[in-house]
């Protein structure tokens, strides 16, 4: 949100140094307020002047006219703020690599796609990324302000030659013939389009399927898109630029510390195995319940809403909210009640779990763990007395206990998480012999990308993970002699950790003409070590299939050793994980399969949800924290075409698009039944 500020209010400061301070501020190319400078044309043009001083030479205050004429009248001054308006840009090249040169890209935004978020969704913003030493000069032309209620800079002014900034430009002491040197300059350095002919050295290049051959993408970054982050109220980590005026204009602005979004997964931290903990939790609050759910703040405000919607003055508006908020509240009754579900399964496994029970022997949760499944619906009332008492244990939830407005809505959702048990793992008999399921087990990532693009933090990126089954298809097609096709994928975190360090590159050939042997320069990231499981579903001639199925050496042998910039590794000897790697052609028994997975993992799955804005993101985090932003593909800013330095035929610039994905809970996909998960994850 553009907060827009008549410029006398701070003319009106007495504190010089307040003042300028103030003014600074106001046409940074960062600020999120703008000064309206209609009518005031003269003064805004002599701050203008000022602020392209070099820091030791800048006025005190930027008011002074006589050195902004005195800047003015220096015939070189005009050429070299002009001449950096070659380097304007609305995607920034250098953008993190600053050794990308002479070139900059203006574009269109691309098409405007529903579920994605692009340059399209932001207001327009143009940048410049050129020569450190000139980034003072990029000011007088790159500075945004408002203007008889419209958002200007004076390139647009200049180029059109308004009427009262030409007056402006003259009582300054500048000429007519000038100012029309520079219009024309203007119009002819910002055309509406403008791509680089050739792809530099030092850009990245994704190759990827296109049209039955392959294409290479250089992924982007608007401006635009990088301007609306830094405004944002949405969670956020910084990277920072040793040498921010050599990336460009906002990250100079911004003392080279960017924002991106930072939404990584939220997992469960277990150093002993669920059983364990919950035994443990047993010895320390006297239930096997998870009764930490019930303090969460999104749980108590879920239950604040509940028992508002009475006041709703529409019955409409009740059934609307009413269903909404059933869905959030389901999920965390399904996690208050995880433990009583995982340990039934622990018990069917080990039975000597059992005999560590004794301390509630005599409680509706040891009867539950032991009556069978058919008998489960007669627990509805225990467990929901069970779920009142512990909510009045505590300060933050008791007022919530008991009460008449939330007693139906909790009763039926402990009634529907009963009830899903028994048809949890049920599918019919509807197999496809021409797909199967490829379930990869506890691979280890190690040192991977952290930011899915450069707008986003947390998770590796999708496409990272497509490239990597791609590879993973051509290789096994080779070997193999098949034509099976890695269709789509669903995604298991069991576990994750962050690291924020700044790694050091390796040595390489660099240099103008590639003829120098040392390291690339220091670009910040974020990186993470993963353990996670990948679901394939794979696509083939049902005799491929079964060749396939047989081939667990294969399919072992040619997993990629690489993924999202780290090293991928399967389970380790030693672990329990011995056939980490298969194919299933019966969904029933491979559901029952993915059902064994362990409930503090997260599944990444795709969502339908639509954004708009980058804060509309933290608005539905905020209501649902399983909502979190991450890369989702490349949109096209221009036709693909055919470019010197390209690793395939044709090459395309492409802006890196953000989308929602939602971390759903292992306790959901295993209650809410096979057919579910299949619709949702494929």
């Amino acid at each position: 949100m553009v907060n827009i500020v008549p410029l006398e209010t701070v003319l009106n400061i007495t504190d010089v140094k307040e003042r300028t301070s103030q003014l600074k501020r106001g046409f940074a190319l960062h600020s999120s307020m703008l000064f309206d400078v209609s009518g005031l044309e003269q003064i805004a043009l002599v701050i203008l002047i000022n602020l392209t001083w070099s820091a030791k030479d800048k006025p005190d205050d930027l008011l002074d006219k006589l050195i902004a004429k005195k800047q003015l009248a220096n015939s070189n001054f005009l050429s070299c703020c002009v001449d950096e308006v070659a380097w304007f840009h609305t995607h920034n090249l250098k953008y993190p690599d600053i050794r990308v040169s002479m070139q900059r890209i203006l574009s269109l935004p691309p098409n405007q796609q529903a579920k994605v978020l692009s340059s399209a969704d932001v207001p327009m913003f143009v940048d410049w990324a050129h020569d450190a030493k000139k980034v003072n000069y990029t000011k007088l032309f790159a500075a945004e302000f408002i203007w008889h209620g419209q958002k200007c800079s004076l390139a647009k002014v200049f180029k059109e030659i308004e009427p009262e900034w030409k007056a402006a430009f003259q009582s300054m002491g500048g000429k007519v013939q000038d100012l029309k040197i520079v219009s024309d300059s203007l119009n002819r350095l910002l055309p509406p389009i403008e791509f680089p002919d050739t792809v530099d050295h030092n850009s990245p290049q994704i190759r990827m399927p296109f049209r039955d051959d392959y294409i290479a993408l250089t992924p982007v970054i608007s401006s635009a898109m990088l301007l609306a982050i830094q405004r944002s109220y949405a969670l956020t980590t910084q990277l920072s630029f040793t040498r921010p005026a050599a990336v460009g204009g906002l990250v100079s602005s911004l003392g080279g510390r960017v924002k991106v979004l930072h939404y990584p997964p939220n997992l469960a931290r277990q150093e002993q195995s669920f059983p364990q903990n919950h035994l443990g939790r047993l010895a320390e609050v006297g239930s096997i319940l998870n009764s930490k759910v019930l303090r969460r703040k999104d749980f108590i405000a879920l239950l604040e809403r509940l028992s508002r919607l009475g006041y709703i003055a529409t019955s409409r508006q009740q059934r609307i909210q009413l269903h909404t908020q059933q869905k959030l509240l389901r999920t965390i009754i399904l996690q208050w009640l995880a433990p009583l579900f995982e340990l039934r399964e622990a018990i069917d496994n080990e039975p000597q779990i059992i005999e560590k029970l004794s301390a509630i022997s005599d409680s509706s949760e040891y009867e539950f763990l032991l009556a069978p499944v058919s008998s489960l619906k007669q627990f509805v009332n225990p467990l929901f007395a069970c779920l009142n008492n512990q909510l009045s244990n505590y300060h933050e939830t008791q007022h919530f206990a008991f009460e008449f407005r939330l007693m139906p809505v909790l009763r039926k959702q402990i009634r529907w998480a009963l009830s899903q048990i028994e048809s949890a793992s049920h599918l019919g008999d509807d197999d496809d012999m021409n797909v199967g399921y490829l379930h990869i087990k506890a691979l280890r990532l190690f040192d991977g990308s952290a930011l899915s693009n450069m707008y986003c933090s947390g998770i590796p990126s999708l496409t990272a993970i497509w490239g990597m089954l791609h590879h993973y298809q051509r290789e096994l097609n080779t070997s193999l002699e098949i034509n099976i096709r890695c269709a789509a994928f669903s995604w298991f975190i069991r576990n994750y950790s962050s690291s924020t360090e700044t790694k050091l590159p390796e040595f390489d050939m660099a240099g103008t003409k590639q003829r120098e042997f040392k390291r690339r320069g220091l670009i910040e990231g974020r990186y993470c070590d993963m353990t996670f499981d990948l679901v394939v579903r794979i696509e083939g001639e049902a005799n491929e299939l079964a060749q396939l199925a047989n081939a667990e050496d294969a399919l072992k042998a040619y997993l990629p050793a690489r993924l999202a910039g780290g090293t991928l590794l399967p389970p380790p000897v030693s672990s329990s994980t011995v056939s980490w790697c298969q194919l299933h052609q019966n969904s029933a028994t491979f559901f029952k399969d993915v059902g064994q997975l362990p409930y503090s993992g997260r599944w990444v799955l795709p969502t339908r949800k639509t954004i708009s804005s980058v804060n509309e993101i933290a608005d539905i985090n905020k209501i649902n924290r399983a909502f979190v932003p991450t890369h989702l593909g490349y949109l096209f800013l221009e036709v693909p075409k055919h470019r010197t330095g390209a690793h395939a035929s044709q090459h395309c610039y492409a802006e890196s698009a953000i989308g929602l994905v939602e971390f759903t809970r292992q306790i959901e996909i295993r209650m809410q039944g096979a057919r579910n998960f299949y619709q949702r994850a494929f």
